[in-house]
C-alpha cells in the first residue's frame, strides 16, 4: 500500500474511533482497527486509544494525533512531521509545523494566511463591488471572476457585439512581471464571435500554430513575437479568450 494513501486510512479510521469513550468499546476498536490495517499494510500494526487522541506504530512508520478538549486542537506527530493547529481567542487557526508557523483568518472580507514559512503569506479577499475575488501571495496576484474587463485587458481582443453582460467574466493571474488574461465570453449563439476573433487575430499579423474545428465549436492558437492567443468556442454562445505573453 503506498505511504501516503496508508496514513490517510489509519487517521480517518483511527480518528473515528477514538472517538468512542467506553473502556471495552476502545479496546474492541483498538483490535479491528489493527487487523483491518494489517491486511493492507506489510508487517504488524500497534494501535493505542488510550490517551485520549491515538498512536499507531508499523513497518511503514509511526503516527500520532491528540486532541486538545479545552481548545479544540490537535497535535499530530509522524515520521514526516510534526505541529499543532490550534484557535486563539478570536476564533483564527493558529499553526505551528515543522514547515513553518502562522495564523489563518477568516472574516467576511475573505481569507488572510499569515506564516513564517517561505511562500505561505497568502490572502483570499472577496471585492468589495462583489465582482469576484483576488487571490494574493508573496510573488504572485490572481483576480478572478471579475464582471467588468481589468484596466490591462488587452485591447486588440474587442467583446462580442453581442456581449452579454453581467455574465461574461474576467481573470488575471500575475507571475512576476507577466500578465496572463482569460475572459469567458456570454453572446448570441448566432454570433460567430469565435471565428471572428480569429479572423482579426490573422489579419493582424498573428500566425496560427492550430485550428480545430467540430460540429461543437472551433478551438485554435495563434501566435506573434510576444503574444500567445488562446480562442475556444462552443457554438452555443460562450467563448473562451486567454491571451499569455511569449
Amino acid at each position: 500500500m503506498p505511504r501516503s494513501r496508508f496514513f490517510t486510512t489509519i487517521a480517518g479510521g483511527a480518528l473515528a474511533i477514538s472517538l468512542l469513550g467506553a473502556c471495552s468499546a476502545e479496546s474492541l476498536a483498538e483490535f479491528g482497527l489493527e487487523r483491518a490495517l494489517e491486511s493492507s499494510a506489510e508487517g504488524d500494526v500497534d494501535i493505542d486509544l488510550s490517551n485520549g487522541g491515538f498512536n499507531l506504530n508499523s513497518e511503514e512508520g509511526n503516527f500520532s494525533i491528540n486532541f486538545d478538549e479545552d481548545n479544540g486542537g490537535i497535535f499530530f506527530d509522524s515520521d514526516e512531521g510534526s505541529g499543532s493547529i490550534l484557535f486563539d481567542d478570536e476564533g483564527n487557526i493558529v499553526y505551528d509545523t515543522d514547515e513553518g508557523s502562522g495564523t489563518v483568518s477568516i472574516s467576511e472580507e475573505g481569507i488572510v494566511v499569515d506564516g513564517d514559512g517561505e511562500g505561505q503569506d497568502a490572502s483570499f479577499n472577496f471585492n468589495a463591488d462583489s465582482s469576484g475575488a483576488t487571490i494574493t501571495t508573496e510573488d504572485d496576484v490572481a483576480q478572478f471572476g471579475l464582471t467588468e474587463a481589468p484596466a490591462t485587458w488587452p485591447g486588440f481582443i474587442s467583446p462580442p457585439a453581442s456581449n452579454i453582460a453581467g455574465q461574461t467574466t474576467y481573470s488575471v493571474f500575475s507571475e512576476g512581471d507577466s500578465l496572463m488574461h482569460t475572459a469567458n465570453f456570454y453572446h448570441d449563439a448566432g454570433e460567430d464571435y469565435a471565428q471572428a476573433t480569429i479572423d482579426r487575430l490573422l489579419s493582424a499579423g498573428f500566425s496560427s500554430q492550430f485550428t480545430t474545428t467540430t460540429p461543437d465549436g472551433v478551438m485554435a492558437q495563434l501566435t506573434n513575437d510576444n503574444t500567445a492567443v488562446m480562442v475556444i468556442g462552443d457554438g452555443g454562445g460562450i467563448t473562451s479568450v486567454t491571451v499569455t505573453p511569449v
